[in-house]
C-alpha cells in the first residue's frame, strides 16, 4: 500500500503527507461526522460548539521546585499526553453503559475534544482502531503520526502523533511482545502459549527542532490486560526495557519518555521494576511463577509520583478502579513542570454514570494523562545538531528492531542472541 508518501506494510503507517482516506472537500455532515460528532468549518478544522455533554478540560498543576533544584529559566519544556481510548471493538464489553454512549460516532469527538484543548506537543494512544480518523483531523492542528496494529486478527494498535513544528522523525522501531516465545526463560518454562498475546509498543525517535537538535525517545506500550497474567506482564516489560536501552544508545538519544497503559497498578511488579529500575524474585507477582529478580539502567521516574507522590485514577469501570496508564522520563535528562489534574469519582462529571466510564461526557474507560517536562541542564546539545537527511525517492531505509536479548538479571541466566527483523521502508 502507498500511503503518506512511503510505501509500508498494512499495519503500519508512517503519516507524513495528506491522507488519501480523507473524505473530499464539502463531504456530506455524516461522512465527516459534523454536528454532534465534532462538526466542521470553512477551514476544514472540526468545531464543537454543536457538542452537548463535553469532557472537562483539566488544568496543568505546577510541580514546586525542591531547594536546589534546576533553577526557572528555558530548559525547552513539551507537553506529553498518554490516552487509551477504548477500541471499538472492545467497547461492546462495557455494560454499564448506555449503548448509544458506546458507539464509536458518539465517543469520538469527545476523545478528539480533548486532544485538541490539551494541544500536546507528544500525543501516545493505545487501543487505536480509527487511526484514519484521528490523524485526519489531528493533522488540521499540524501533528503528524505513526501507527502499529497488533497482529492477527486485532483492529486496534499503538499511535505517537506529534507536532511537525516541534519535532521531525529520525526513527520508528516495532516492537512485537510476541518474540518472546524466542526467549530461553520463556522455553525453560515451557509458556509460549502463555506469552503469546498478540500486544505492540512503539518507540519513536524524534529530534527537537527547538532544542538544538536534541533527540528524543518517545515509547507507546500497551501491555497485555488479563490480571491473572502478572508473569507475562513482568515478561513484556523486561523485554520492552530491553529494546528501550539498545534504542537509546543505537540511536544516541538525548533523553526517553515512555507512556502507555500498562494494566498493572502501583504495587505491581511491573511498576516496581519500570520505578525502582530493580524487581525481587519474591514479590508476589512473579514469586509463584519461579521467575528471577531483574534490573535496568534507565533511571526512571513518574511525573505523579513526582508531583503527588501518587498516581492518579486512570481507569473507571464497575469491575476495577485506580491507575493502570503511566508517564515515565529519564529523570537525569529531564525534569517535571506540571502535571495534568486528575479526576475523581466523585466529580460531578461523573454522577450521572454512577461514576464510571465511558459515559457521557467522556469517550473511553481511561482518563488520559500527561504533562509537561523540561530539559535538566546540560542535556541539551550546546549547538544544532546535524540537519535530518530524508530519504531520496526509491531509497530504501531500513529500521532495524533487534529480538530479544535478556535484561540483566540476579542471578544472570545467560542471553540468547537472536537475527534483528529490519523493516523496509522505501521513499517515493
Amino acid at each position: 500500500m502507498n500511503v503518506a508518501g512511503y510505501v509500508v506494510d498494512e499495519r503500519f503507517v508512517v503519516d507524513d503527507a495528506p491522507d488519501p482516506f480523507d473524505p473530499p472537500a464539502g463531504a456530506a455532515a455524516a461522512s465527516r461526522g459534523d454536528g454532534e460528532d465534532g462538526g466542521g468549518n470553512d477551514s476544514g478544522a472540526p468545531s464543537y460548539s454543536s457538542m452537548q455533554h463535553k469532557p472537562r478540560i483539566r488544568e496543568q498543576c505546577e510541580i514546586k521546585r525542591a531547594a536546589g533544584e534546576p533553577p526557572e529559566g528555558e530548559l525547552f519544556p513539551f507537553s506529553i499526553l498518554t490516552y487509551n481510548v477504548l477500541a471499538e471493538a472492545y467497547a461492546s464489553y462495557q455494560m454499564h453503559c448506555a449503548r448509544g454512549h458506546l458507539l464509536w460516532q458518539y465517543r469520538k469527538p469527545r476523545i478528539l475534544y480533548e486532544m485538541q484543548n490539551y494541544a500536546s506537543d507528544i500525543l501516545c494512544v493505545q487501543e487505536l482502531d480509527h487511526y484514519r480518523d484521528i490523524i485526519s483531523r489531528l493533522r488540521k492542528f499540524g501533528y503528524k503520526g505513526v501507527f502499529l496494529q497488533r497482529p492477527q486478527s486485532h483492529p486496534d494498535g499503538c499511535a505517537v502523533f506529534f507536532r511537525k513544528s516541534r519535532f521531525a522523525l529520525v526513527n520508528v522501531e516495532k516492537v512485537f511482545f510476541d518474540h518472546l516465545t524466542e526467549d530461553k526463560l520463556v522455553k525453560q518454562r515451557r509458556i509460549e502459549g502463555r506469552v503469546h498475546t498478540n500486544n505492540v509498543a512503539l518507540l519513536v525517535v524524534l529530534r527537537d527542532l527547538r532544542a538544538n537538535g536534541a533527540t528524543l525517545l518517545v515509547v507507546c506500550a500497551h501491555l497485555f490486560w488479563h490480571p491473572d497474567f502478572n508473569d507475562v506482564k513482568v515478561l513484556q516489560t523486561r523485554f520492552l526495557l530491553k529494546q528501550i536501552q539498545k534504542s537509546s544508545k543505537r540511536n544516541n538519544v538525548t533523553a526517553t519518555v515512555f507512556c502507555g497503559d500498562l494494566n498493572s497498578t502501583p504495587q505491581s511488579a511491573v511498576y516496581q521494576l519500570i520505578n525502582n529500575g530493580t524487581l525481587s524474585s519474591a514479590h508476589p507477582d512473579i514469586k509463584k511463577f519461579g521467575l528471577p529478580a531483574f534490573s535496568h539502567q534507565l533511571k526512571l521516574a513518574s511525573i505523579y509520583q513526582r508531583a503527588k507522590p501518587k498516581e492518579p485514577l486512570t481507569n473507571l469501570t464497575p469491575k476495577f478502579c485506580g491507575c493502570l496508564d503511566y508517564v515515565w522520563y529519564t529523570h537525569e535528562q529531564l525534569y517535571p513542570l506540571s502535571y495534568l489534574q486528575p479526576l475523581q469519582q466523585t466529580d460531578k462529571d461523573l454522577r450521572d454514570s454512577r461514576g464510571y466510564l465511558p459515559n457521557r461526557r467522556y469517550g473511553s474507560d481511561h482518563f488520559c494523562v500527561g504533562g509537561v517536562l523540561a530539559y535538566q541542564p546540560g542535556a541539551v546539545p550546546p549547538e544544532p545538531g546535524p540537519p535530518i537527511l530524508l530519504p531520496a525517492p526509491g531509497q530504501k531505509v531500513e529500521m532495524e528492531v533487534e529480538a530479544e536479548e535478556q535484561l540483566e538479571e540476579q542471578p544472570a541466566a545467560g542471553a540468547v542472541a537472536a537475527a534483528p527483523t529490519v523493516v523496509t521502508v522505501a521513499a517515493q
